[in-house]
């Protein structure tokens, strides 16, 4: 049986196939390919992100060396908003983390996260590596409508709610999204903008 679920996730990695700059279209002089490209780089601005480069694939991670306090802050403040209640042991984990890494960079967390993602606990998922296909919305100058740019993200998970609902549609829960961010607006932390909120199906046995 196929239910849904939705997940909260901070996006720290975003990979992004060359071949999919064209956004669909025959681009034989490579034009739109460059304008994506450039479009793109606004996304993820130098002071913040690294960018790598491999065979057929663009990458942007976070900086390894920036302060990971303020992302482990955000992380605290979005379950906040959101309601979300904690047993004793998840609480249990989340102070460890929180005191743990108060004081480490983003490499740090990025490889206790991963450590979730290859052994996985059924009992605490608020830390775990993850990855989904998403979107970036690009706008050409000249062109009338946006496009959407297919990415893969990778990021924290720090919610996963019960697979127990149908929805109509998949991919960004723009419904909760769009509050979240809005109140988020007001909050002075530099990584606000790497929240997600994605529904997707699962199957359950």
């Amino acid at each position: 049986m196929v239910e849904d679920r939705y997940f909260v996730i901070m996006n720290m990695e975003t990979h992004i196939h060359k071949n999919d700059l064209a956004l669909g279209y025959v681009d034989t002089d490579g034009k739109i390919r460059n304008e994506v490209q450039q479009k793109v780089e606004e996304y993820f601005p130098a002071l913040t992100y690294d960018r790598t480069e491999t065979l057929d694939t663009i990458i942007y991670s976070i900086k390894k060396s920036l302060q990971a306090e303020p992302l482990l802050n955000l992380r605290k403040t979005v379950l906040f908003l959101l309601g979300i209640e904690q047993d004793t042991y998840q609480q249990m984990m989340d102070d460890e983390l929180n005191s743990h890494y108060k004081e480490s960079v983003m490499d740090e967390i990025v490889k206790e996260s991963q450590k979730y993602h290859y052994h996985y606990s059924y009992f605490y998922d608020s830390f775990r590596w993850r990855s989904y296909q998403g979107g970036i919305p690009i706008r050409l100058d000249g062109w009338g409508h946006a496009s959407r740019l297919t990415v893969t993200q990778y990021g924290i998970q720090i919610y996963s709610s019960v697979p127990d609902f149908k929805s109509e549609f998949k991919g960004e829960l723009s419904i909760m999204l769009d509050p979240l961010q809005h109140i988020l607006d007001g909050v002075p932390n530099p990584f606000k903008n790497t929240l997600s909120i994605q529904i997707e199906p699962i199957t359950v046995i």
